[in-house]
């Protein structure tokens, strides 16, 4: 789903940037809008910064608000509903797919904003420490235990799908 989402994101900026206008013989000229946009790649990149920017804030959040709370409800709270719910498992195939949508978006900004890797690094250290905190405090065991060898092969072509997305727009920028 968030890969579809960059998707959207793309197709969408690239409407944009390249818009066609109808003249007086009713021909209409399709290609780049220099006047809306005159350094385009500095837009694209500035979309891929805000992606990952919010990326890191709703990681933080969901720690923050979501996670810690319901711990802390399931704890010292005696309701027959929050008991049920339980303390969360630390799931493991939703962190990877979060962090392959985080690489993604790093992958296509790395063409339009060269720092995009650092910064990318940077995100990925404090993500680290972040979900190491919430493993330890806020989840539980899973009830079953996470077999890799059956869901290698999804990680993979997921991860194939992301790099395909992030080199098609490269790719088409380079060859205009």
């Amino acid at each position: 789903m968030r890969l579809a989402s960059i998707g959207v994101l793309l197709f969408s900026l690239w409407s944009q940037i390249t818009s066609c206008s109808w003249t007086e013989d009713r021909v209409c000229p399709c290609g780049y809008n220099h006047t809306l946009y005159p350094c385009w790649e500095t837009h694209v990149g500035q979309e891929m910064y805000k992606l990952m920017i919010f990326d890191f804030l709703i990681i933080g959040a969901v720690t923050v608000f979501i996670e810690f709370p319901r711990k802390i409800l399931v704890n010292h709270c005696d309701l027959g509903l929050i008991k049920w719910l339980g303390q969360q498992e630390f799931s493991i195939p939703q962190n990877v797919l979060e962090i392959v949508y985080g690489q993604t978006i790093c992958w296509i900004g790395t063409f339009y904003c060269p720092l995009m890797p650092a910064i990318n690094t940077i995100k990925y250290f404090l993500v680290f420490y972040i979900k190491k905190v919430t493993l330890v405090n806020n989840c539980r065991p899973a009830s079953r235990p996470f077999r890799a060898s059956s869901s290698n092969f999804f990680f993979l072509a997921v991860l194939l799908i992301g790099l395909a997305l992030a080199t098609l727009p490269v790719t088409v920028s380079i060859a205009q």
